[in-house]
């Protein structure tokens, strides 16, 4: 499904925008061999964002509000943040929510993975 915005003017005309989630993600799907980039965590994060606001929850203050491409390292936290953001949407929608390979990441321990990324795309686009 998509996300449609109406709006209603005075002499009620209304106006239909249909957005798709699904293809919002560059580079989709990553391989195992890919190098996760700021545009990937940028793009799960405005996709998270959209559904937090569809479901009516609240913006996520994001750790690193601004990443910058060369000078921000993928962390933990970025990771973990978008899942626990997600996981107030599925938990919104009474929906089982999504499993991961590393379901638990550890700063400094876990090594990050494209497949982090892509399963938060997959969870993403199941709701999309």
């Amino acid at each position: 499904t998509a996300t449609c915005t109406v709006t209603l003017s005075a002499a009620q005309a209304v106006t239909a925008i249909f957005t798709s989630l699904a293809a919002l993600f560059t580079d989709d799907p990553l391989g195992a061999q890919s190098t996760v980039e700021k545009v990937h965590i940028v793009e799960l994060r405005s996709a998270i964002a959209s559904l937090r606001a569809l479901n009516g929850l609240s913006a996520f203050v994001w750790t690193d509000s601004t990443l910058t491409s060369g000078a921000t390292p993928l962390k933990a936290v970025h990771i973990l943040e978008l899942r626990a953001a997600l996981a107030a949407v599925y938990q919104k929608l009474i929906r089982p929510l999504p499993t991961y390979t590393d379901p638990t990441i550890v700063a400094g321990r876990t090594v990050s993975k494209a497949a982090h990324v892509q399963e938060l795309r997959s969870a993403v686009s199941a709701l999309a």
